[in-house]
């Protein structure tokens, strides 16, 4: 079994982390209430549901995605 001095593990690094999204990327969390029928086919697509729900009122509004 090696030893390692603790200098070497841990700690802060330059360009370690998670890097910053750019802006506009970045969501924000919503709750939203839904009928029990739209919840059950949004479960039953298979993606992601927030993903949906947003291309889907960027169409219905006519927005543009940032």
């Amino acid at each position: 079994m090696r030893h390692f001095s603790t200098k070497l593990i841990g700690g802060k690094r330059a360009g370690a982390g998670r890097k910053k999204l750019p802006k506009g990327v970045k969501r924000v969390a919503v709750t939203v209430k839904l009928p029990p029928a739209i919840r059950d086919w949004l479960k039953a697509q298979g993606s992601s549901q927030g993903k949906m729900i947003e291309a889907a009122l960027i169409q219905h509004f006519r927005l543009v995605d940032e």
